[in-house]
């Protein structure tokens, strides 16, 4: 019954336990998917010839997607288990809990998480150049001759206050 109560936190432990599984599974699909593509890319040659193509092809975004969901679905879960956990030895196992707040907020980090992969893939000029470091390393884009791997400490500063003050 949605309303019933649960002991020691037993059916969150249950639930957050199930979503890593589940969570992990998708990052098992994200892995083959991954395998797969390199497969195709090896057999049609130089990566670089189509870099771009690929990574504005629908393929890509969905893999991006998955890739975030599994990953941040898996952390989510784990820091839930830690928290219940952390809550229990700190109450000595004395606080009950309803399922359905156990179903309710579950549901909540499952929906903000498809929100956080979903997001930096809408084709929004704004949204995806939030995503982009590039607009954080301004220095880089005015003086090209700078390699971005060689930038110190003062130019990512200089960068950070350009974009930010």
């Amino acid at each position: 019954v949605g309303g019933s109560l649960v002991s020691t936190f037993q059916g969150w432990v249950v639930a957050s336990t199930l979503q890593v599984h589940f969570f992990d599974m998708i990052m098992g699909v994200y892995q083959s998917l991954v395998v797969i593509a390199t497969v195709v890319f090896k057999m049609k040659g130089n990566y670089c010839e189509f870099d771009q193509d690929w990574r504005t092809s629908t393929y890509c975004i969905i893999l991006g997607i998955l890739y975030t969901f599994s990953a941040h679905g898996s952390l989510l879960s784990i820091v839930q288990l830690s928290v219940v956990r952390s809550i229990s030895l700190v109450s000595n196992n004395t606080i009950h809990i309803r399922k359905s707040l156990i179903l309710c907020i579950s549901t909540s980090l499952i929906l903000l998480n498809v929100l956080n992969s979903i997001i930096p893939s809408v084709p929004s000029a704004y949204i995806q150049n939030v995503f982009r470091t590039e607009i954080f390393l301004t220095y880089a884009k005015e003086n090209p001759s700078v390699s971005t791997n060689l930038l110190n400490e003062t130019l990512l500063r200089e960068s950070y206050e350009r974009v930010f003050n």
